[in-house]
């Protein structure tokens, strides 16, 4: 009886440890984003990843948060494809502003670009707006319930590359529950950033500098 106990509770811990890690992504890539406006304007468009874990190398470009074991250790996630969570908010945001009739170009950025060398690149583009997206925190944490973390600067520059605004956005979130047994978090997680997403696009001062 004892014998079978111990196996039992063995083959839990196995398990329990096989579902950390496995399984560990988001598929942030479904993403789709809704602008509420149109213009002919040109825009450059960069997502600059300046998350401190990031920046330290302690996390890959991919990371997007945390799911946490029985016992709260933290496992790492990332993106479904492996690309860079600021890669994938870029081209989520350049299709929402593409399908408005903008045309877009993509600035690809690393999370050791600084500002100036992306005003530069925007310069020799001749395009109308700089749309630049500083991310300095933007993760999510699974346990008992679901947080969602983000603190993202939103920058838009003239043809000239004088700031034209510069918006902060932040939140401290829960967004559900827990994520055990279910993976429901691989959805709701998404449309949550979506959400937000569009919620920075959309915001007034925001919009009225690229129309």
């Amino acid at each position: 009886m004892k014998t079978k106990l111990t196996f039992a509770i063995l083959s839990c811990i196995i398990i329990t440890l096989l579902g950390c890690a496995f399984g560990r992504h988001i598929p942030y890539e479904k993403m789709k984003v809704n602008v509420n406006y149109s213009g002919p304007k040109s825009l450059s468009l960069s997502v600059l990843d300046q998350r401190e874990m990031v920046v330290d190398h302690s996390r890959k470009p991919d990371f997007v948060g945390y799911t946490r074991s029985g016992v709260g250790i933290a496992y790492p996630m990332g993106t479904q494809s492996g690309k860079s969570f600021a890669e994938i908010i870029q081209k989520v945001i350049s299709e929402s502003l593409t399908n408005k009739s903008f045309t877009v170009n993509n600035i690809p950025t690393s999370f050791n670009n600084s500002v100036d060398e992306i005003k530069n690149k925007f310069l020799s583009n001749s395009n109308d707006r700089l749309i630049l997206i500083k991310l300095n925190k933007l993760h999510s944490d699974y346990y008992s319930v679901t947080l969602f973390y983000y603190d993202v600067d939103l920058n838009i520059y003239d043809s000239n590359g004088n700031i034209l605004i510069s918006k902060n956005f932040k939140k401290d979130e829960k967004i559900g529950g827990s994520p055990w047994g279910t993976g429901k978090y691989k959805y709701y997680s998404p449309e949550y950033l979506e959400n937000e997403i569009q919620s920075w696009l959309n915001d007034q001062q925001i919009s009225e500098k690229l129309r």
